[in-house]
């Protein structure tokens, strides 16, 4: 569930996924104000670098060394180098710590894995190699019978997403560990290895390719993950890239496989559900280059669709229906339970057509329940709004308002109405609305869905009256360390806010995800004012966040024009009405 509301948080803290098109320069007219802003990231830099010692947290001791390394690679590669060692061994002794007999050591192994993954991807921008080896040097050693099957595959996926980019430089070397990886099976990641050798390399990746299609001849294919993935090889790697005599010996030695499931356990069940979804994508090659298995294919898979339960039925109906007559016509095949989800989707599809007037008459009269209703006819405003070229916004925005109760609301309706006016360079309407919007909001805010509101005004109105944003993210932060204060008596009663004594960040709550947009809040600032910004950051209480902040500062400054800046596995893309985060 926290991941869903963290993906409700991201959505708000974005002023406008439509209207934000255009990434931020720095100016060239002003090298000197840029190489200052420099020089005062890097500072700060320093600054952390020197106080990462002093958290306790190994986690966020991990997450703010391989940060800075990342940082420090093109001013300082063997400093750099040397912290991601030290990241390496910090891991491998956290990891080594973890208790397998406790009933949280798999949730602890997840947790560390996701940040091995987010070093790997530092570190790989760099040096795949090294990322390789990091790879290697931080993992768990496996325990027979410890319920972590799914940790070796996972190992085998991240080493060949390491394979497939060293292919880029040294398609041999690639090479080398794709074969490597196919004494476990062949994967996912193969594939991917495979066709970027093709692009430096075609004789050695045809080569490669039949080797992958001789090993998958002679593989047992009832393995789901083996069977997904050899689908996968023949969706992904096709004539005229792949050889296609070896491509039509890949088709029929899945088709042989394939139609001699039975659907008799839960495994063969689910594989053979699975399957279904795979040549219903693969057929147009299918039918190009093996017609007979086509048709094989094709007459298993109608049997096994017989055999899905009804809404599985109702999903690959509607998948495969193309107008909202198509999908209402799917209705009475299926139980009254499933109708709605059907007049949803030929409302949907009505408006994609461009039949307006007939979605929202599906909508009105068909479905049921008045708050997904209502939500339906809201997000159909939303979208004509995103891209209306309406010669009159604030018209259109007070017409909407009038149907809109909630004040966080009115807020998501005003501010890309707002974000559209600064696009168009009328920088006063944008802030006549923006001010409009922060009227509807009671000061201080009284609750999350308030507060993630006012963070969307501080981005919006950076563009127009930085002063303002700035006001508004100081009683933001103020608000938030009342807030972590309290968080911290609570720790451990319902929700985990702490983790050896320092507050965790990311962390699994939506007081986390709110103070981890604070952080994104001021990074974005940081780009026209690093000053206030960091004196604003500095105003976080405890002294673990207030570093955190201070490296998405200095993250932010510090990359380079028209880059996505990865913070904590995630992409902060710096916009011109605001920040984003996808």
């Amino acid at each position: 569930m926290w991941r869903l509301t963290l993906l409700a948080v991201f959505l708000l803290a974005s002023p406008s996924f439509a209207s934000a098109q255009r990434l931020v320069a720095r100016s060239s007219d002003d090298e000197k104000a840029v190489a200052a802003a420099e020089k005062k990231a890097y500072d700060l830099l320093e600054a952390i670098a020197g106080e990462v010692s002093n958290l306790h947290s190994a986690t966020n001791r991990i997450r703010t060394e391989s940060t800075v390394a990342d940082l420090l690679w093109s001013r300082d590669e063997k400093r750099a180098r040397e912290l991601f060692k030290t990241v390496s061994k910090e891991i491998a002794a956290q990891l080594a710590g973890i208790d397998l007999s406790d009933q949280q050591a798999y949730q602890e192994i997840s947790w560390t894995n996701q940040s091995r993954q987010e070093i790997v991807n530092r570190i790989s921008q760099h040096d795949p190699e090294l990322a390789l080896s990091f790879l290697r040097e931080s993992r768990l050693s496996l325990v027979e019978g410890s319920r972590l099957d799914w940790y070796a595959g996972n190992e085998t996926n991240m080493e060949m997403q390491l394979a497939a980019l060293i292919a880029a430089r040294d398609p041999k070397r690639a090479l080398e560990l794709a074969r490597a990886s196919l004494n476990q099976g062949v994967t996912y990641g193969v594939t991917s290895v495979l066709t970027n050798v093709q692009q430096k390399d075609p004789k050695a990746a045809q080569a490669f390719y039949s080797e992958i299609v001789e090993q998958i001849k002679n593989e047992d294919l009832r393995d789901q993950n083996l069977m997904n993935a050899a689908w996968g090889l023949l969706s992904s790697f096709h004539p005229p890239q792949a050889n296609e005599q070896t491509y039509g010996d890949l088709i029929a030695r899945l088709t042989s496989a394939t139609v001699a499931i039975t659907p008799a356990s839960q495994n063969s069940i689910n594989l053979a559900q699975s399957l279904t979804f795979q040549i219903n994508a693969a057929m147009p090659l299918l039918e190009k280059y093996g017609p007979g298995n086509a048709s094989a294919l094709k007459q298993w898979a109608k049997n096994i669709e017989r055999s899905f339960d009804p809404a599985t039925r109702m999903y690959l109906a509607m998948n495969g229906a193309k107008t909202a007559d198509d999908v209402l016509g799917l209705i009475p095949q299926f139980p009254p339970e499933l109708h709605q989800q059907l007049y949803q989707n030929a409302a949907w599809k009505a408006f994609w057509t461009g039949d307006v007037s007939r979605a929202r008459q599906i909508a009105s009269d068909f479905v049921p329940d008045p708050i997904r209703r209502r939500q339906m006819l809201d997000q159909f405003d939303e979208q004509l709004a995103s891209r209306s070229s309406n010669d009159n916004p604030i018209a259109e925005a007070h017409r909407r308002l009038a149907r809109v109760k909630s004040p966080e609301r009115k807020v998501q309706v005003l501010i890309p109405l707002a974000s559209n006016l600064i696009s168009k360079g009328d920088k006063q309407g944008a802030l006549d609305l923006l001010n409009e919007a922060r009227g509807y909001l009671p000061s201080p805010p009284q609750n999350s869905a308030e507060m993630h509101a006012y963070v969307q005004l501080a981005s919006s109105y950076a563009a127009v009256d930085l002063d303002q944003s700035f006001a508004i993210m100081q009683a933001l932060v103020a608000k938030a360390n009342e807030l972590i204060a309290a968080a911290v008596v609570l720790d451990g009663f319902e929700n985990r806010y702490l983790k050896e004594g320092e507050w965790m960040m990311p962390g699994p709550s939506t007081l986390a995800n709110y103070i981890n947009n604070l952080d994104q809040g001021c990074a974005y600032l940081a780009q026209r004012d690093f000053d206030r910004a960091l004196a604003l950051a500095d105003q976080l209480e405890r002294p673990e966040l207030r570093l955190m902040a201070q490296l998405q500062i200095a993250q932010a400054v510090l990359a380079s024009q028209a880059r996505d800046l990865p913070i904590n596995g995630r992409q902060f893309v710096v916009m011109e009405e605001g920040f984003v985060i996808d």
